[in-house]
């Protein structure tokens, strides 16, 4: 593959603010998380439909599961209507 520009790399973002809170619930947690990502893109001149991988590591599935109305307003909000590869 052949490429020019730059690639801006993340690991271990987790939803927690600058004073490393988390805030209460899933929703909440991912939410936070989804606008540390953007920040971390804005710092490497990078928007959200750049992405190309995101990969979720959930310690409580139900949590997941029980507001997926809510979880999917907050991944809107954040990345748009854009879905990369997704595990």
């Amino acid at each position: 593959m052949a490429a020019q520009g730059r690639v801006v790399l993340t690991g271990g973002v987790v939803g927690w603010d600058v004073m490393g809170r988390f805030p209460e619930g899933f929703v909440s947690q991912a939410r936070r998380c989804f606008q540390n990502i953007r920040a971390i893109l804005a710092e490497g001149g990078a928007q959200p439909h750049q992405i190309v991988r995101l990969t979720w590591y959930v310690t409580n599935i139900d949590d997941y599961l029980a507001n997926p109305k809510e979880l999917g307003e907050a991944y809107r909000s954040a990345f748009g209507r854009h879905y990369p590869a997704m595990a």
